[in-house]
């Protein structure tokens, strides 16, 4: 997680919600460096975060593919 100056960004909430299945979500928080790690199942995602209201922003979406890793850099405006 990085802010607009490219920085990164610790403590950001992030929501992570099946496209498939809406019920399916999880919430993480980035580390110190702005890191963040997860295991999904395959198929679409809906990436969030949260403003600082607390309300979740949608930040985009991402194909996870079977036996793959995915990598993403999220910007926070």
């Amino acid at each position: 997680m990085i802010d607009s100056a490219r920085q990164p960004r610790s403590s950001v909430r992030i929501l992570l919600v099946s496209a498939e299945d809406r019920s399916d979500q999880y919430t993480l928080t980035a580390d110190n460096d702005g890191s963040f790690k997860t295991r999904l199942a395959a198929g679409a995602w809906l990436v969030y975060t949260y403003d600082s209201k607390g309300k979740p922003v949608f930040s985009r979406r991402v194909e996870v593919p079977t036996d793959r890793a995915v990598s993403m850099t999220l910007t926070q405006r």
